[in-house]
């Protein structure tokens, strides 16, 4: 038993009921007297005694007599007005409680001298000790319960979370910490709401850069980067190769003693070769493709590397078995070059040869933002994406190591979201507790402990989390060993119990005995249940702290993300559909003339405020006008259709996702889903303004979440729990009739 469920022993029952029979007995003494003084006063007869006791055993005795009807109604009013002060004290110690059951054990977690450490005036000590100048004094991590204040990772603390799925990681840390962000910003992602959210308000601090090679945000390449950049040194491209191998090997996939080494190697001399021949990277992968090519040896030995090209020319040299297995094992490393997509970003292209070119040493100079997003899966670009962040955070280390002190003068922050999927950077561990001390602000987040076992294995993982300052689990994992150690690491209390014992019979007697145990202050179940808006920090040197999470969109800058947010969702290729519009104006209404209310033809705007293309203003691809659906009550309780369905939908309506249920958390991707919930939403309004909310739920949300969850024939019937998958538009067949 932990102590969310503290134990009633018997001396605490009996020591209750005791002072509720004593309570009660006072307050009827001092009722019945002040009766009789007030009878007695209305009446006109001789006042009772002073002493209450004194007076009610009179009365009781027979020698007082009862004043009269004046005695009877304030006998009477006190007992309506008792009455009403016991309804009330039972409805507050009994009733319905805001509080969660899980907040029971803030009592005997960290104290208010623990969080003391990372109070907001800690952190803004810290902050002017480290010359950083912002409103923030550090990473807000949420608001303590024991003290309701909030608690802060200061800009040398490195970070380390990890949560479960859909538990509020993007919205309660990710977020909130790059609007945060006094400098410059790196970002991983699979997913694009991290770049919806934050990309308009982090362009007034600086240039912003998305990297979309696989068109997760559906950014057009419109600036490059080459990573053989990044290769200006011998030691330089063997990392880079490092890196890439690391990055693109599958989890579970098995090494070769020989060939994995060895084509490695291989692959950091051909990187060589092409950065110092000034070829595109695209030269690296047609030289793996052809063992025989001699081109790399010649561009080596010409610029003085000549044990490299002794290295090449014996692998060219080796027997056909031996070569084909090293140049194989190169290849397959940079096989994500053949995609064109991918490559149209890491080249400059003829097509666009004023592309600007992306520098990580001007970036980090800056206070700029940098998105990187990847796909999960075969054949994704988490190899670049690896490559960019290394080369980036590289970048500020060498900028920190020219700076006074040896530290950036303003803090980068480096948020590693999805880290185990698209951002595998193999010496992570063995960096972090070094880049706190230069001002680079590493925070990795990971669903669960096992994710980053799978990449760094047990000893590198472990290694990572211990050396984080700041370790933050915001529940969601079912792992029982890291949750066992979580539990150890929150510790014990010793509740008291007592046990009374009595003996029948002529000679019979009581006894009480009173003892203490050690239980868990939160159980392996209790941390696996642990309620949303709940986290617990693991800070070092200090005690477990339990924690508010706060999410943005209950933040200060809740309202110009809001009202400055740049870029809106797709909805299945069109990018014309803002989920923000609260306007009233009449579909066939324009604003200036030209663009109907609620739909954006600049929803696709990228750095240099770019327009999007392929689609018709005002009108989707399918031809569907929505901007009908844009109209609302005119005082919603949400501020749009995103805030609905994420703070009111989502929390309400809780299903067994599985079997014939399904769910994209991407709806907003889909059309179809996006005009329903619409729908619900503008309905939902409706019905909480008239008081129908029983018609809302049976006559639209029943009907409509029956469609949208139905696994056989719904608009997310092909997507999973984790993964966005559209489907195309019907078949239709022009027959003339509408000419």
């Amino acid at each position: 038993m932990s102590a969310m469920r503290p134990s009633r022993t018997v001396e605490e029952l009996l020591t209750k009921l005791a002072a509720v029979l004593l309570g009660t007995l006072i307050v009827l003494v001092l009722c019945t007297w002040l009766a009789l003084r007030f009878g007695a006063a209305v009446d006109h007869r001789p006042p009772p005694a002073g002493n209450p006791l004194a007076a009610v055993i009179s009365l009781a005795a027979g020698a007082t007599t009862w004043p009269g009807p004046g005695a009877s109604a304030a006998a009477a009013a006190e007992t309506a007005l008792v009455i009403v002060v016991g309804v009330v004290v039972a409805r507050h110690q009994f009733g319905p409680r805001r509080r969660l059951t899980v907040d029971a054990a803030v009592r005997h977690m960290a104290s208010r001298r623990d969080h003391a450490a990372f109070s907001g005036e800690r952190a803004t000590a810290a902050a002017t000790r480290l010359g950083v100048q912002g409103t923030v004094p550090g990473v807000r991590i949420g608001v303590a319960l024991n003290t309701g204040k909030p608690v802060y990772g200061n800009w040398e603390m490195t970070q380390a979370d990890i949560w479960g799925a859909r538990r509020g990681k993007t919205t309660s840390r990710v977020v909130p910490a790059i609007l945060d962000a006094p400098g410059a910003v790196v970002a991983t992602s699979n997913k694009r709401d991290v770049v919806d959210t934050t990309r308009t308000f982090r362009a007034d601090s600086g240039p912003v850069w998305v990297f979309d090679p696989q068109a997760v945000a559906t950014e057009p390449p419109s600036w490059w980067w080459n990573p053989l950049s990044y290769v200006t040194t011998l030691d330089k491209a063997a990392r880079l190769a490092a890196v890439l191998a690391h990055a693109a090997r599958p989890v579970a996939a098995r090494q070769d003693a020989f060939f994995d080494p060895k084509g490695e190697q291989l692959l950091a001399f051909l990187l060589l070769a092409a950065a110092t021949g000034h070829t595109p990277i695209t030269t690296v992968f047609e030289w793996t493709a052809d063992p025989t090519e001699v081109m790399p040896v010649d561009i080596l030995r010409a610029a003085g590397y000549d044990l490299p090209a002794q290295a090449v020319q014996g692998v060219i040299n080796s027997p056909e078995k031996q070569r084909a297995g090293v140049y194989g094992t190169a290849e397959k490393i940079v096989s994500f070059l053949v995609n064109p997509a991918i490559t149209e970003w890491v080249t400059r292209g003829a097509a666009a040869r004023n592309r600007p070119e992306f520098s990580p040493q001007d970036f980090v100079a800056g206070a700029g933002t940098l998105y990187l997003l990847s796909r999960e899966g075969q054949g994704n670009a988490a190899p670049l994406v690896t490559a960019l962040t290394v080369a980036t955070v590289e970048a500020a280390e060498e900028l920190a190591t020219r700076s006074p002190g040896g530290r950036l003068p303003v803090p980068l922050l480096c948020v590693l979201d999805e880290a185990a999927n698209v951002c595998r950077w193999k010496d992570l561990p063995d960096l972090y507790s070094h880049y706190g001390s230069r001002g680079i602000v590493l925070m990795t987040m990971l669903q669960s402990w096992a994710q980053g076992v799978a990449v760094w294995g047990e000893e590198g993982m472990t290694r990572l989390w211990s050396s984080a300052s700041i370790r933050v689990y915001g529940g969601g994992e079912v792992d029982p060993c890291f949750l066992g150690n979580l539990s150890q690491l929150i510790g014990d209390y010793a509740p008291r119990a007592t046990s009374v014992s009595v003996q029948r019979g002529r000679a019979g007697s009581t006894s009480t005995t009173t003892a203490t145990r050690v239980e868990r202050i939160l159980e392996v179940s209790d941390l696996a249940a642990l309620p949303m808006g709940r986290a617990i920090l693991f800070p070092s040197g200090s005690r477990p702290i339990l924690v508010r999470t706060e999410p943005w969109y209950r933040g200060p800058h809740a309202e110009r993300v809001r009202t400055t947010r740049g870029r809106e969702p797709v909805l299945d290729g069109w990018a014309g559909y803002d989920l923000r519009t609260r306007d009233t104006r009449q579909p066939d209404e324009h604003v200036d003339g030209h663009t109907p209310v609620g739909l954006r033809a600049d929803a696709a705007a990228g750095q240099y405020g770019r327009r999007a293309t392929g689609a018709s203003v005002g009108v989707p691809p399918d031809g569907v006008n929505l901007a009908s659906l844009a109209r609302e009550p005119t005082t919603p309780a949400c501020s749009d259709l995103e805030s609905w369905v994420q703070e009111v939908l989502a929390q309400v309506v809780r299903r067994r996702l599985g079997g014939h249920l399904t769910w994209c958390p991407e709806w907003y991707r889909h059309a179809e889903a996006t005009m329903r919930l619409m729908s619900l939403w503008k309905e939902w309004e409706r019905a909480r303004s008239e008081g129908t909310m029983s018609n809302w739920w049976l006559d639209h949300c029943d009907p409509h979440l029956a469609v949208l969850m139905s696994r056989d024939n719904g608009p997310f019937m092909a997507c999973t729990e984790k993964e966005h998958r559209p489907l195309g538009p019907l078949p239709v067949v022009p027959n003339g009739l509408g000419r």
